[in-house]
């Protein structure tokens, strides 16, 4: 982003601190560190047969804050994380970022407010291979900032408006540069349900800093989409629904599409819930990137379709949950059919966009337990699998952890864990211009031991500011 660009899109913000310096005086902040020491038995995350041993020393020194107040709302939370394979002289420092932060400040004292948000996080492939950390992956940056209106009729209507400015860049080189619009009107029926309607549009201006075709758009283009939508309450049961179109319009090409929602969610008793979702709509790697990204919240790693172009995106999401004050366990299931439209890449290699329709697949754990008053445990397990329909592509993971956290005093707790990472099958890599097939067979196994120091803050770890999506 130019000086430029960025002094105009933090000028509202700068400008209500100044006039307002009042607000400071309510800032939280907390701080945390970690010193961890791992064990792997394929530190450099190879193919089979040339894994090797490996210990890797980490420190992460973090700092999150939160302010409210009548003025300003904001919250943010920063690491810094430093690595390195102490059984490697060869090896160096690996050092990264995360952010993630938002705020809004009101501009009128009811519905006038300016949003910004940002978040530094991890991008990895969209091909059904998991990483054990952040650090392998390409890092991103995804800025956004614009006005919004909200205006309620308590008990009647809800009005919603927005305009936002992106920016997403890496490596200090930017890929694409977003400017999104939507609009809301929301009218109750009955007490708990409501009817709506709502229209936004994206527009993405391809930049001209990066010739990889992969990693960003080639051409300027337009998303513009129009929906009806319902929500409707009925005991333990929210049933909720959405209709509408989208079009793209490129410089050649344009594409129109059907986006579909349906959403049940059924309160199985005062500490379960079972959900299902079956949703329809038309999408492009950029946006998709983007709001991967921004809705991975702190995991701060979101997900890149592996071709720059459009496709039809049906999706199929079942989970359940359950939380108690002891106890909290996710469970969830899913499957989504790609089916490309039209794909942006070099004529040489003679892909087609039917040669990156794909399915995948997904199955995700996670149960969380207090055993004593000092002593908790956490496990988690994920599945991928992707497979495409006219290429012999295939390939799947699993990503599972144990971990035991014991609270030494208020401020340092003592972790032990366990960390499986595999990964196997066939992927096609175009690095060369020419299409390879590349056998995937890997797989990792790390023990882990930290020591982490948080000592007591008002402020919350937990992001109390959302992070807005570009498309609702």
């Amino acid at each position: 982003m130019s000086d430029r660009k960025q002094y105009l899109a933090w000028c509202p913000a700068v400008l209500v601190v100044l006039l307002y310096p009042a607000t400071a005086h309510s800032l939280n902040l907390g701080f945390e560190g970690l010193l961890t020491l791992e064990s792997s038995d394929n530190v450099d995350g190879v193919n089979s047969p040339d894994e090797e041993d490996g210990l890797t020393t980490g420190v992460v020194l973090g700092v999150y804050g939160e302010q409210r107040s009548r003025m300003v709302d904001a919250a943010f939370t920063g690491e810094i994380d430093t690595r390195r394979i102490v059984t490697d002289d060869d090896t160096s420092v690996d050092t990264i970022t995360r952010f993630l932060g938002a705020a809004e400040f009101a501009l009128t004292p009811r519905s006038w407010r300016w949003y910004v948000g940002d978040i530094l996080g991890g991008v990895r492939a969209d091909n059904a291979i998991q990483t054990i950390d952040d650090t392998t992956i390409d890092r991103r940056n995804v800025f956004v900032t614009g006005p919004s209106f909200e205006y309620d009729v308590e008990g009647w209507s809800r009005t919603r408006a927005r305009l936002l400015y992106v920016n997403q860049t890496e490596d200090s080189d930017v890929l694409e540069t977003l400017y999104t619009a939507n609009a809301s009107y929301e009218r109750d029926t009955t007490p708990g349900s409501y009817l709506g309607i709502r229209a936004g549009n994206v527009f993405t201006e391809a930049s001209d800093e990066t010739d990889n075709i992969n990693l960003s758009a080639q051409e300027d283009f337009n998303r513009s989409t129009v929906a009806v939508y319902t929500s409707r309450s009925r005991g333990f049961l929210e049933l909720y629904g959405e209709l509408g179109v989208t079009r793209y319009d490129a410089d050649e090409e344009s594409l129109n599409g059907l986006n579909a929602q349906l959403r049940a969610v059924r309160q199985l008793g005062p500490k379960t819930s079972f959900s299902a979702s079956l949703t329809r709509d038309l999408n492009d790697q950029t946006l998709s990137t983007v709001e991967s990204l921004i809705a991975s919240g702190s995991d701060g790693v979101g997900v890149q379709p592996e071709a720059a172009g459009f496709f039809e995106e049906t999706r199929l999401d079942v989970g359940y949950a359950y939380q108690s004050t002891n106890t909290s366990l996710d469970l969830g299931v899913g499957v989504s059919q790609k089916d490309y439209q039209f794909i942006d890449v070099d004529s040489q290699l003679g892909l087609s966009a039917d040669s990156e329709d794909q399915l995948q697949s997904f199955a995700y754990a996670a149960l969380s337990r207090r055993l004593s008053s000092r002593l908790t445990s956490e496990f988690s397990i994920n599945y991928e699998r992707q497979t495409y329909d006219n290429r012999v592509d295939e390939t799947d993971s699993i990503l599972a952890s144990a971990q035991l956290i014991y609270s030494l005093t208020t401020s340092f707790e003592l972790e032990a864990g366990l960390i499986h990472d595999s990964a196997d099958g066939v992927l096609t890599r175009f690095n060369t211009g020419v299409g390879v097939e590349e056998d995937v067979d890997i797989t990792e196994n790390r023990v882990v031991i930290g020591l982490r120091w948080a000592p007591p803050s008002r402020a919350s770890q937990d992001l109390t500011v959302e992070l807005k999506s570009l498309l609702q």
